[in-house]
């Protein structure tokens, strides 16, 4: 007789066990079309308008910002091939290799930096030469570096008797070996 009162017990544990299965398999199941649903969403495979109802209650940046219409999209100079400045240090020898990229939202702009390109080049060039390799180190020198390069290529579009309406340069490529 003990055998039918050890089946009574047994039997609300396997229902309290499929109980907490049936629980964990539907959190496991939330989980794996939330993860899908995000790697959707952030590979841009949704819909437009499920992008743009996220857009809708996000914050305003500067970058969000639209650029008016006056100003035009932005226009872009890769000033190639790279810059590659040689260092002695300690008795060694160092690189530093950088590509440089140029923005307008001029066409007047980019042609004056594409028909000195030469120019813009050498003076890049001895500015560069002048660098030290410690600064460089830092994300303050290579800042430094950067608006010294924009106002280098400023300078030349002066030279040529025009407004330099250029808004940036940035380094597309910085290694220090």
């Amino acid at each position: 007789m003990a055998k039918p009162a050890e089946a009574d017990a047994k039997a609300p544990k396997e229902k309290s066990s499929k109980k907490g299965m049936l629980i964990w398999a539907a959190i496991t199941l939330l989980l794996v079309c939330g993860s899908v649903a995000g790697t959707l969403f952030y590979v841009g495979a949704l819909p437009p308008g499920s992008a743009q109802a996220a857009m809708v209650n996000a914050p305003e940046t500067a970058a969000s910002r639209a650029i008016p219409a006056d100003q035009g999209p932005a226009l872009y100079v890769n000033l190639d091939p790279a810059y590659i400045l040689t260092f002695e240090l300690e008795g060694e020898t160092r690189f530093i290799q950088v590509s440089v990229s140029a923005m307008s939202r001029s066409q007047d702009t980019i042609e004056v930096m594409e028909t000195n390109r030469p120019r813009i080049r050498h003076a890049l060039i001895m500015l560069f030469g002048s660098q030290n390799y410690e600064d460089l180190a830092a994300t303050e020198g290579k800042e430094r570096l950067r608006m010294a390069v924009l106002e280098e290529i400023r300078s030349v579009i002066r030279m040529e008797g025009r407004v330099p309406e250029l808004e940036d340069v940035y380094f597309t490529n910085f290694v220090r070996q």
